[in-house]
């Protein structure tokens, strides 16, 4: 679930007309710490990204276009990992 600091950032992005860009990170830690199986971790994710999008959707403009989370491109992108060449 979104921290009340990340939705209120995803609002104020949204009224400034600013595309908000989620970014999940530490997926290791879901199976290493948590010891969470692939569904859990899977249905996990899928809650925190339903909950984005309602903030998205609440909020829609349409000179943003559409602002929805999706789990494949174009609205999925691998960030830089820790070990990530500079």
């Amino acid at each position: 679930m979104a921290t009340r600091a990340a939705h209120v950032r995803a609002v104020q992005a949204l009224v400034e007309r600013i595309r908000p860009v989620m970014t999940v990170n530490k997926l290791d830690r879901c199976f290493l710490e948590l010891m969470l199986d692939g569904e859990e971790a899977y249905n996990g994710f899928r809650r925190t990204i339903e909950s984005a999008n309602v903030i998205m959707a609440t909020y829609a403009d349409e000179l943003l276009g559409d602002t929805q989370a999706r789990p494949r491109p174009p609205g999925w992108r691998r960030g830089p990992g820790r070990r990530a060449p500079v």
